[in-house]
C-alpha cells in the first residue's frame, strides 16, 4: 500500500512565485530572473527570494512585478520539463 500525503509548513497570501528553476544566483551571491522585455532584449532582475519548494519559489522583494515574462532558465531544462517528466502537479500553496 501506498499513500500521498502533503504537509503544508509554510504559507503565503498574495505572493508572487516564479519556477524554481529559473532563480539563478550572481557571482556575488544575489539571485536574480532572465525577463523578456516588450523591445525583445532581456533584463537580469535582481529578487529577494521567500519560501519554496522543488518546483516554485516565493518572490519577497525586488523590481520583479506581476505578468512579467521570464526566459526559462534553459541550463536546468524548465519547470514544465521537469513537471512532465515527474507526471507531478506539485507546487507552493499560496492563499
Amino acid at each position: 500500500m501506498t499513500a500521498k500525503m502533503t504537509f503544508i509548513i509554510a504559507n503565503a497570501k498574495n505572493a508572487l512565485a516564479v519556477p524554481s528553476a529559473d532563480i539563478q544566483t550572481d557571482f556575488d551571491g544575489s539571485k536574480y530572473v532572465v525577463v523578456l522585455k516588450k523591445d525583445g532584449t532581456t533584463e537580469n532582475v535582481t529578487v529577494t527570494t521567500g519560501i519554496s519548494d522543488d518546483f516554485y519559489t516565493e518572490i519577497k522583494d525586488g523590481k520583479l512585478k506581476e505578468g512579467a515574462e521570464i526566459v526559462e532558465n534553459s541550463s536546468e531544462g524548465g519547470i514544465d520539463a521537469t513537471l512532465d517528466d515527474m507526471g507531478a502537479d506539485g507546487g507552493i500553496y499560496f492563499e
